[in-house]
């Protein structure tokens, strides 16, 4: 999977990390961005929804500012249309 970003605002690698649900995870050393983290994704799919859930866990010793959110992507061409079913 490819990610548009991790806090530091570069994308950054992800890896599946369960098998009975899509399990993501990135982590990040200290460098440019000062603080380790842990960012961890989950995607579950039932018969009536779709489960997700995102995690950022301080790995450093000292206070580090985050905010979470997603930025869906939808690739647009000119045959696509958007529909809701």
């Amino acid at each position: 999977m490819r990610s548009t970003g991790s806090a530091t605002g570069r994308p950054g690698p992800w890896r599946i990390g369960a098998a009975t649900e899509v399990v993501l995870e990135h982590r990040h050393a200290a460098g440019e961005w000062p603080w380790a983290y842990r960012a961890t994704q989950r995607f579950s799919l039932t018969p009536a929804a779709l489960n997700v859930e995102m995690v950022v866990t301080n790995e450093s010793g000292t206070t580090m500012p985050a905010g979470l959110g997603w930025h869906p992507y939808f690739p647009r061409t000119a045959g696509t249309t958007p529909t809701r079913t």
